[in-house]
């Protein structure tokens, strides 16, 4: 016999609905909220009460430019971190690559010198291997200089690897530098819009609670026009 499950209880059903809906998100809905309020406050009948209290048109047109710059800044800050983080998977994909190679050939390397204490030296093939990214340049870098800059170095090693792909790799290091450079700017240019956006954005909460609570006091007695201001 089958057993049938029981229906979900209303609560059950509200609490699984609940989990799946989206979060509201403050900031948009602020932005959102805000510009509803900054269009009906020229409504006539609102206008006319609020310049009662010196709240005119320039007031509004300050809050709206406000507005304006927030917008202009948060496609400005979300462009950004669109390009930063193409710049970093970029980063990401050649320093990987450039890793593997390059360990690859370091211990072909241990091979062909093990017993040429100049070549160790030179070629930087004692020690353990730097884990940080500038660790892993710099040592990655004497290896490539001092393999593909010395004849000998270089007819030795072409036994096992083709001349081409050691400098291949060695191009695909100095990308994976200069795009460390990139990603490394991107993140400062990230950092400075976000004040920017920070700042601005605070500057626009203030203006609008500022006017909320002055056009509470202007509305006073038509409040039902608050509803049309978002208040």
């Amino acid at each position: 016999m089958t057993e049938t499950k029981e229906p979900k209880s209303e609560n059950q059903e509200t609490k699984t609905a609940k989990k799946s809906q989206t979060k509201p998100d403050p900031v948009n809905n602020f932005l959102a909220n805000t510009s509803i309020m900054l269009e009906n406050a020229t409504i006539p009948e609102i206008l006319e009460e609020l310049k009662k209290i010196n709240i005119n048109e320039q007031f509004i047109e300050n809050g709206k430019t406000l507005y304006n710059s927030v917008l202009t800044l948060q496609a400005v800050y979300q462009k950004q971190q669109g390009e930063s983080k193409g710049a970093s998977q970029k980063f990401s994909t050649l320093m990987e690559e450039s890793k593997l190679e390059y360990m690859e050939y370091f211990k072909i390397a241990k091979i062909l010198f093990k017993d040429d204490n100049k070549k160790i030296e030179s070629l930087n093939l004692s020690g353990k291997r730097k884990t940080t990214i500038n660790g892993f340049f710099n040592q990655a870098e004497q290896f490539y200089q001092n393999i593909l800059g010395n004849n000998e170095n270089i007819e030795k090693f072409t036994t096992f690897i083709p001349e081409e792909k050691i400098k291949n790799s060695y191009e695909k290091l100095k990308a994976a530098l200069k795009e460390d450079a990139v990603r490394k700017s991107e993140k400062a240019d990230i950092k400075n819009a976000k004040t920017n956006l920070d700042n601005k954005f605070s500057e626009l909460r203030q203006w609008a609670k500022d006017f909320k609570i002055l056009a509470k006091i202007a509305l006073k007695e038509k409040t039902y026009l608050l509803d049309k201001l978002m208040i």
